[in-house]
């Protein structure tokens, strides 16, 4: 299968973020659906239209089905066995259907599969097959590159 899809990261400030907006703004001018979304934002929404309306399948319907869907973040939020859970779905359904991903994070594939690993207050795995699951789909879906740039946020401080 083909996917096209891609793992972006690299430390903060490197210009992922607008790298893949430059990527999804060129998608769209090729006529397909593209869908940009913060990770810690989307798991907010998703909670907030499950409070609000008892259900979230809309949102998790344009998630998961976007022609390109990019997922701005992974790793910048609290893992729980809900939002592991929530990852793993859109995951899967982008995986069997070959559907174009971009992920762009702070950490590398390897730090990436012990950050998904769900750790109890004990500071012991509780889940770690889910983030097995997650991580070897990303690695068999995606290209991975890194950014590795300085931080476009840190500026030089001038002497005066």
């Amino acid at each position: 299968m083909e996917y096209g899809s891609l793992y972006l990261w690299g430390n903060c400030g490197t210009g992922k973020t607008k790298l893949t907006s430059i990527i999804g703004n060129e998608r769209l001018k090729q006529g397909l659906s593209v869908l940009f979304v913060s990770l810690p934002e989307l798991y907010s929404s998703i909670k907030g239209n499950f409070v609000k309306a008892g259900k979230s399948n809309e949102l998790m319907e344009l998630v998961k089905k976007a022609e390109c869907l990019i997922l701005d973040d992974l790793g910048a939020s609290s893992r729980t066995e809900w939002s592991m859970g929530i990852l793993q779905e859109i995951i899967d359904y982008r995986y069997t259907k070959a559907l174009q991903t971009i992920i762009t994070s702070n950490y590398s594939m390897n730090e990436l599969k012990d950050y998904l690993v769900i750790i109890d207050k004990q500071g012991k795995a509780i889940e770690n097959k889910q983030a097995g699951r997650i991580s070897s789909r990303l690695e068999e879906m995606c290209h991975v590159a890194k950014l590795d740039t300085a931080s476009f946020r840190h500026k030089p401080q001038e002497d005066f």
